[in-house]
C-alpha cells in the first residue's frame, strides 16, 4: 500500500504484483480455496483489508497505528477465508483454519525487532480473538450475532480492540 499524507488528506494506492494477479486468476479462490492458493489469497486480503481499514478511519477522522492494521488484517483474513470456505462448502466449518492461519507462521527476516514485535502482537490478539468466533461459529452457528460482533470490532478503537480481546474467555 503506498499512502502520501497531506494538511487536507490523503492519497493512498494499492500495488498488486501481476504474478500474484495471475496465479489467482488461474486458481481462484472465489470458486475454490485451498492450500495451494490460500497464501495468494491472504497476501491480496491483507492488502485489500489495510486499504479499507485506512480509508474508513480516514472518512472517520480517526487515525491508526500500524498495530491496528495489522490485528485487523488478521482479524479480517480469518473471516473472509471461513467464510468463504463455509459457502464452498455446503457451511461446514473448516476444524484445522484457525492453526494454519495463526500457528504455522513465520516472518521474514528481514524485519527489524520493532515490526516482527508488531506483526507478533498483531497475530497473538487477532488468534485469540479469531478462536474465541471460532469456537462460537462451531457451537452455535448464528450468523446474525457473528455478523454484530465482526462489525462492532471493526468499529472499535485500538486500544478497546486490545481490551476486547483481554476480557474474551481464555483460550483453553
Amino acid at each position: 500500500m503506498l499512502l502520501q499524507q497531506y494538511a487536507d488528506g490523503i492519497d493512498i494506492s494499492l500495488f498488486l504484483d501481476q504474478s500474484l494477479v495471475n496465479q489467482l486468476t488461474g486458481d481462484d479462490p472465489l470458486q475454490q480455496l485451498h492450500a495451494g492458493n490460500m497464501a495468494e489469497f491472504c497476501v491480496v486480503l491483507e492488502g485489500i483489508s489495510h486499504f479499507l481499514y485506512l480509508v474508513w478511519n480516514a472518512e472517520q477522522e480517526r487515525s491508526i497505528s500500524c498495530f491496528e492494521m495489522e490485528l485487523q488484517a488478521e482479524v479480517d483474513k480469518y473471516v473472509m477465508a471461513i467464510s468463504l470456505l463455509a459457502e464452498q462448502s455446503g457451511g461446514k466449518i473448516p476444524h484445522n483454519l484457525h492453526r494454519s492461519l495463526f500457528e504455522k507462521i513465520s516472518y521474514h527476516c528481514h524485519l527489524n525487532h520493532t515490526e516482527r514485535q508488531r506483526y507478533y502482537l498483531a497475530n497473538t490478539y487477532a488468534r485469540h480473538y479469531c478462536y474465541n468466533l471460532h469456537e462460537h461459529l462451531l457451537s452455535t452457528p448464528d450468523c446474525v450475532s457473528m455478523t454484530r460482533e465482526i462489525r462492532r470490532f471493526y468499529r472499535l478503537l485500538n486500544r478497546q480492540k486490545v481490551a476486547r480481546i483481554k476480557n474474551m474467555p481464555a483460550r483453553h
